[in-house]
């Protein structure tokens, strides 16, 4: 049975980046997922092998069923989606604004002309964590949107394990005078039921799944704007 759901607003004052971190860490640590991690990757990537990216076709609405998770934040930068593109779509500096990412690298490219279909290694940490996820650009329309999806994990450095894990997509609207509004998306899915149940019932922090990975949208898109703001009018 499908059910719509209304984005739900999540409001961060991007205080620190170390409280999102620890709540993130608890929850993997001490959740049944991590620790029967065996049987829940083989059910995850038994699924997986057989679906395919799901793809959001608004960013004024959000539908998703028991199979999927999906969150978005939203804000207005004032500078031009162009030069919010350019920034954004630099992934090996994507470290800059987000609590999670630490930055990129090219497994056979230079970097330099991200298009459709440029896959890239993203380097992540949540406390003690280190992991590194192979991307696949799926959108690359400057000023417009950029996506990309999450097709395989391992620890540091070795990204080995195929199986497809998460959407996420960035859309620029031109808002006031060389302003832009910005809406981060993450979701996954479509994944067994069971486990988006057992995902949606983790709390740490009195946040479960969904609402940390809101809190992180929040701290990327905060910092994104005071970074750009500051940098154009220097």
């Amino acid at each position: 049975m499908v059910q719509n759901v209304g984005w739900t607003s999540v409001d961060w004052d991007g205080e620190s980046w170390a409280e999102a971190e620890r709540a993130a860490e608890k929850m993997v640590f001490r959740s049944p997922l991590f620790v029967a991690r065996s049987a829940g990757f083989l059910a995850l990537h038994a699924a997986n092998r057989a679906t395919k990216s799901l793809r959001h076709n608004g960013i004024a609405e959000t539908r998703f069923t028991e199979r999927t998770l999906a969150t978005q934040a939203r804000v207005q930068i004032d500078v031009p989606p162009e030069v919010v593109y350019s920034r954004v779509s630099d992934v090996a500096g994507m470290g800059r604004w987000s609590p999670e990412n630490t930055g990129a690298t090219f497994p056979h490219a230079d970097g330099t002309d991200i298009h459709v279909g440029t896959i890239f290694h993203g380097h992540n940490k949540r406390g003690r964590l280190r992991w590194t996820t192979r991307c696949r650009v799926t959108e690359a329309t400057p000023g417009e949107c950029f996506s990309f999806d999450v097709e395989a994990i391992g620890p540091s450095g070795k990204p080995l394990i195929p199986f497809s894990i998460a959407t996420w997509t960035y859309r620029f609207e031109p808002a006031a005078a060389d302003a832009t509004t910005v809406t981060e998306e993450w979701r996954i899915g479509p994944y067994p039921p069971a486990i988006i149940a057992v995902a949606r019932r983790l709390r740490e922090d009195d946040l479960d799944a969904l609402e940390l990975q809101s809190r992180n949208l929040r701290i990327t898109l905060n910092n994104l704007k005071r970074v750009l703001e500051a940098d154009a009018a220097s």
